[in-house]
């Protein structure tokens, strides 16, 4: 069985493939992931990746303290009585102490058979090329067999490539990064915007599997595809990620331009992001999080007077030019854009302070049944005391 990191046949390398737009996903329904992961706490925690065992679905996230689990995977429900995925398994804490901060992201590659997890410091000042990622194995008795790394991504920094990492299909890789078919970002804003720097909209580069004897804190060799490096001057180069007007910042001036909108500080992306690569159609797909209205720093901290999610898609065609040295990555933008409005979510949602309620912490995709998977914190449930929901759409 296929699923999102086997490498799609280069005979799909078609550049003529229509770009996936909204009428593309079909809405399947959802399910709930736990809150106790045997008495760790997993509504603040992040990260989703699938897998098969046994031609049963299965996923895996993490709780706030960095412990790994995999749950099996219910039958999604639309709009009433969601189903709860029920644990398959406790890993535990699989970085051993090795990843820097907090986990943010989580990829199963079947190829190798390694579990990536993606983490970073959520307030680094000092360090902009903090070790990133790193993987682990797995044995079938239940018990981790061993983990690696991490590593880092000297020259583009941990907070363009902390947030996780995606399958690049086979075609791609051959044809434009030398063969490097993972991809580690995925960009937008985090504190102290100005080390690593981070990157104002989404972000991507191309770098291949480290093997298990690559020494930690090693700075590995990638090849951007997509990315816009703070700037605080605005309306020059490096460009921002372009998206709706409305909105007004107090922070550093990058107000909408000609109808054009720029990403801000109140606009996020955690582990958001999948390439989606099909025979009939193909397209790299964002979750940010954005702010609306009124958005402000004050009493030390973020503001945005109200918050929603949308879809970014992005034409791999266009990443492509970023690899070969056609154009900067900042000079690409998304090809389709739109506004999703999730089950069991109230929209707009409410204005917030640190950061938006309802952050999507991972998403994930499927390729045997062209199902796209997103994870949001407390869709079900009352404020932090909620559990994460898992949206499912299938790409007709």
């Amino acid at each position: 069985m296929a699923h999102e990191s086997e490498s799609s046949d280069s005979s799909l390398a078609d550049a003529s493939r229509p770009i996936v737009a909204e009428d593309d996903f079909e809405y399947v329904g959802a399910f709930r992931m736990p809150r106790d992961v045997n008495g760790h706490d997993g509504a603040w925690g992040r990260g989703l990746a699938v897998r098969s065992v046994n031609g049963q679905l299965r996923f895996f996230s993490s709780a706030v303290d960095g412990v790994i689990y995999e749950t099996v995977a219910p039958k999604p429900v639309m709009f009433t009585n969601y189903p709860q995925a029920s644990i398959a398994r406790v890993w535990g804490d699989l970085s051993k102490g090795r990843r820097v901060g907090q986990l943010n992201g989580l990829y199963w590659d079947p190829i190798d058979s390694r579990l990536y997890w993606s983490s970073g410091n959520l307030y680094n000042t000092l360090h902009p090329a903090d070790p990133a990622m790193g993987y682990s194995t797995l044995g079938d008795n239940g018990s981790p067999v061993a983990s690696y790394g991490p590593w880092r991504f000297t020259g583009r920094g941990a907070k363009a490539t902390m947030g996780g990492v995606l399958p690049i299909p086979q075609w791609f890789a051959t044809q434009y990064t030398k063969g490097r078919r993972l991809g580690a970002g995925f960009g937008g804003y985090w504190s102290i915007v100005n080390t690593g720097p981070a990157h104002m909209g989404p972000a991507l580069c191309a770098f291949s599997p480290p093997p298990t004897t690559l020494a930690q804190g090693y700075s590995l060799q990638f090849t951007n595809l997509v990315g816009y490096p703070f700037n605080a001057k605005p309306y020059t180069d490096p460009d921002r990620c372009h998206r709706d007007a409305d909105y007004h910042t107090e922070f550093d001036g990058w107000n909408p331009k000609n109808g054009i909108g720029y990403w801000s500080w109140s606009d996020w992306i955690w582990q958001g992001a999948v390439w989606i690569d099909l025979p009939d159609k193909h397209g790299v797909v964002y979750f940010p999080t954005l702010g609306r209205g009124r958005t402000w720093y004050e009493n030390a901290t973020l503001n945005a007077e109200r918050a929603f999610h949308a879809f970014y898609v992005y034409n791999p065609n266009d990443l492509g030019r970023v690899a070969t040295g056609s154009v900067s990555q900042w000079k690409i933008q998304p090809a389709n854009t739109w506004d999703v409005f999730f089950d069991n979510i109230n929209y707009p949602m409410a204005g917030w302070r640190d950061e938006p309620n309802h952050m999507i912490t991972g998403a994930t995709f499927d390729q045997a049944s062209r199902t796209l998977y997103v994870a949001v914190r407390f869709a079900y449930g009352t404020g932090s005391a909620g559990q994460h929901m898992v949206y499912g759409y299938r790409v007709t």
